[in-house]
Formats: C-alpha cells, sequence, structure tokens
C-alpha cells in the first residue's frame, strides 16, 4: 500500500534541498540519491526531519504574539490553545504573526519556546504596544469604529490607548464587542450612539458572526472594563 503522507514528507524534504542546492530545472531524486557530486549524504537527507523541527521553532521564538480577546463558547478554540481568564466568560489567547486569522498559539508551541509565563506575557504585551500605531478610527461621535487588522477585540488588553480616547465620546466610554473583528466606541452620556452600538451588536449576533465575543456591552470605569 502506498503511504501517501510519506511521500508527501518526502516530496517536501527533496523540495528544500533541491532549492538550497540549486539543482538543475528538471533534475529528479529518486531511489534516496542524489546527482553524482551531490554534497549531501542519504544520511543527511533523513536528518532534514530535525531540521524542520528546528525551524518550526524559530518560527514560534520569532514570531509577534498579541494577545486577543476571545469569548470562552467559540467552538475554534479549545483546551489546546494557551487561553487565559479575561472576566466572566471571555478569556484571552495569543495570535501569532501576520496577517491575522484563527492562528492562536497551542500549548505545544508555547513549550517549545521554552520561556517562563511571566515572559510570554511581557512579549505578548510588547507586540500588542508596537502594532499599536496600525489602530484607525472611523466615523464621528456618538458612536465610532476601531479596525485593527481583524483582532478589534485585542484591543480590550490595551489601556494606553483607552486613556487617550478619553475625551472622544461622551461620559465614560461604552463599547460594543460583537466579534474578535469588531469594536464600535461610545459614551454614557449618548444614548444615541449606545442604541447604535446595541444594534451593531444585535444585528452581528443574528447573522452568526463566526467568532463571536460578548452580546453585553463594556463600560471603562477607573480604567478597568465592566459589564455596562
Amino acid at each position: 500500500m502506498v503511504d501517501y503522507r510519506r511521500d508527501l514528507v518526502f516530496s517536501g524534504i527533496f523540495a528544500i534541498l533541491a532549492n538550497s542546492v540549486n539543482l538543475p530545472p528538471g533534475a529528479a531524486v529518486r531511489g534516496g540519491s542524489l546527482p553524482s557530486g551531490h554534497p549531501f549524504s542519504v544520511r543527511e537527507l533523513f536528518s532534514v526531519g530535525r531540521v524542520a523541527t528546528t525551524f518550526h521553532r524559530v518560527q514560534v521564538m520569532n514570531a509577534t504574539l498579541i494577545p486577543v480577546v476571545v469569548s470562552v463558547g467559540d467552538p475554534v478554540y479549545d483546551d489546546h490553545h494557551v487561553l487565559d481568564t479575561f472576566f466572566d466568560d471571555l478569556m484571552v489567547g495569543y495570535s501569532m504573526g501576520w496577517p491575522r486569522g484563527d492562528r492562536l498559539l497551542t500549548w505545544a508551541e508555547f513549550e517549545r519556546m521554552a520561556i517562563s509565563r511571566q515572559e510570554f506575557r511581557r512579549r505578548a504585551a510588547a507586540g500588542l504596544d508596537r502594532a499599536l500605531s496600525m489602530v484607525g478610527i472611523h466615523g464621528r461621535p456618538p458612536a465610532l469604529m476601531a479596525s485593527f487588522d481583524g483582532l478589534e477585540s485585542s484591543l480590550l488588553l490595551a489601556p494606553a490607548f483607552w486613556d487617550r480616547m478619553e475625551g472622544s465620546v461622551p461620559g465614560e466610554i461604552v463599547i460594543g464587542v460583537p466579534a474578535r473583528d469588531a469594536l464600535i466606541i461610545t459614551g454614557t452620556r449618548a444614548p444615541a450612539g449606545i442604541d447604535k452600538a446595541r444594534r451593531t451588536v444585535d444585528r452581528m449576533y443574528l447573522a452568526g458572526h463566526r467568532h463571536p465575543v460578548t452580546r453585553d456591552l463594556l463600560v471603562r470605569h477607573r480604567g478597568a472594563w465592566a459589564r455596562y
């Protein structure tokens, strides 16, 4: 029986080696041999698995970590992912690299990093701080929309950003975060903005967004988030 997984693995290995040593176009590798005069031995071919593992570890170590707020009810994430409690049913996961998507760090990848949880969280916080220059604010008071490359819910974890936003809306800051990539900003003294935020949240929940966060509005009071 043909082991297609094995063939795919070896095809990938030979492709890597061919690119590394500039094999001529059309050169083929069969039966575990390479063209005469090739600097790699058969034994070295079988060491590529270790190289691939090392390469993946380097990728994990060098990836930009961005903490992101997710819902405990999001079926995409589970116990295999590194998740920390934020508050109530909201958790903090860790997105790796750009562009952003569903890619959150797993426990297996965290273990390969060989660093403490404290250092890990420090790197994630630093990654978020560096990325804040990408945040965009759209619209006019009493309701604004924030954009942050698909990880708008990460902004809940950036107190410096919200310190700068104070005074941009009437009253204390109130936000709607219906999904990981949606964030609307208004204020406690803006009834029209509150209504708009609620309608936006309700529409997104009715539409069945893939990564829902919370149906409740949140208010920032004395530097901390609470249910509004």
